[in-house]
């Protein structure tokens, strides 16, 4: 195997922050907010739940014109009806420069883009479970 093969090795089968894909998810973590989410659905207590959902946003560039961000979408973890309103949660393990840019881009362009959808980002840390509950339950 030469050098430029074990680094397309090696780099394919990392995942970004070192998690493990577990039951079909990027990490442990977000197995584990799925789970809760799922039983949250069955208990009724919110709908529409779905994985992996895929956002553009437009903004707007220096002429006042509406430009995408690149060719891209952004990514959420979750996306499920919660009371009225479309619930957009992100389950990460810890933050990076690149959640909290992701964090700001939505907290300031998803109200007029997606008036109706409220964005989050959930935490691994000690009190994620009761963050979560007080999110659904209110």
């Amino acid at each position: 195997m030469t050098r430029e093969e074990y680094k397309r090795a090696i780099k394919k089968s990392r995942l970004k922050y070192g998690n493990e894909k577990t039951d079909g998810y990027e990490s442990k973590f977000e197995a584990t907010v799925a789970g809760k989410l799922q039983e949250y659905q069955r208990a009724g207590a919110i709908t529409d739940l779905q994985y992996q959902q895929k956002y553009q946003i437009e903004i707007l560039d220096k002429y006042g014109e509406f430009a995408t961000i690149g060719s891209r979408y952004i990514r959420i973890d979750f996306k499920f009806s919660l009371k009225g309103k479309t619930i957009l949660l992100d389950a990460k393990g810890c933050k990076d420069k690149y959640q909290m840019l992701k964090y700001d881009i939505f907290k300031f362009y998803l109200p007029d883009q997606y008036p109706n959808h409220v964005f989050r980002l959930l935490y691994y840390r000690n009190g994620w479970e009761e963050e979560l509950t007080e999110l659904i339950l209110g």
